[in-house]
Formats: C-alpha cells, sequence, structure tokens
C-alpha cells in the first residue's frame, strides 16, 4: 500500500512539473506613485518586463527606470548595482497622463542568477529635459 501510494506521489509530481514550462515563472514587483500612478516590474518568461502608468505630471518627455542594488553588509546602503532604462513615454498639455511598457536583457543576473532581485529594488520617473535628467519621481519595488 505504501509503495503505492509513493508511486502514485511520484507520478501527480512528474506531471506537474511536466505541465510547468522551464522559465515560466512569474515573479512581478509594484511601485505606487500615489495619486501620479503606478509601475510593476518582473521576471516573466525569461525576460525582465516592465510597464508604468502615470498621470497629473508636467508636459515633457520622461524615462521608466529600475534599479537593483547590493547590500552585502545588510547597513541599507547599496554596494553595488545596476540601473536601466525601460522605456520611454510623452505626456503633452492636452493629456496628462500617458504609459509605457518595454524589456530590459539583464539586471543583476550575472551576479546573483536570472531572475534573482537585489537587496535594494525601486521604480523611478525620470524627467528629460536639456540633455540632463531629473528624478521626479521613486519608489521602491514591493
Amino acid at each position: 500500500m505504501l509503495r503505492r501510494i509513493t508511486v502514485m506521489a511520484a507520478v501527480a509530481l512528474g506531471v506537474l512539473t511536466l505541465a510547468i514550462p522551464a522559465g515560466a515563472t512569474t515573479n512581478v514587483r509594484h511601485a505606487s506613485f500615489g495619486s501620479h500612478g503606478s509601475a510593476s516590474f518582473g521576471y516573466r518568461h525569461g525576460h525582465w518586463i516592465g510597464n508604468v502608468h502615470v498621470r497629473g505630471l508636467p508636459a515633457g518627455n520622461y524615462q521608466f527606470e529600475v534599479y537593483f542594488f547590493v547590500d552585502e553588509n545588510h547597513d541599507g546602503i547599496p554596494d553595488g548595482g545596476v540601473t536601466r532604462d525601460v522605456c520611454n513615454f510623452t505626456i503633452t498639455a492636452r493629456r496628462h497622463e500617458a504609459h509605457c511598457r518595454g524589456a530590459v536583457t539583464t539586471m543583476l543576473d550575472d551576479v546573483r542568477g536570472p531572475g534573482a532581485w537585489g537587496d535594494i529594488n525601486g521604480a523611478e520617473i525620470v524627467r528629460l529635459a536639456d540633455h540632463t535628467g531629473t528624478v521626479v519621481l521613486d519608489r521602491p519595488l514591493r
């Protein structure tokens, strides 16, 4: 009887393993910008993908960026990390909201492995003007 239960459990586990394709994990985190909108970023099917929806910002060109920092000694001060541009969008005087979505190839994949998050993760909206960027919104990805 015990052997039969063990075989049935092994078969069920094998079927479950076959039903979930490799790299099909979904690990998405969100950042709320309050009344200015929200962003999401995650590792989906082997790729880092993000999107943002914002409103109420002045007209201009903006960029959605995400950052992952490593904090090896856990003192709250980043010891290194990476920032990536996900997508660009424009807010016009007529339409005070915009959205965009994009993908990046790697984050901390070379350091911690594919799909691994940093110790400090966040999303920011950068206003692009005069060949410089000014961070206007910055929130943690949770």
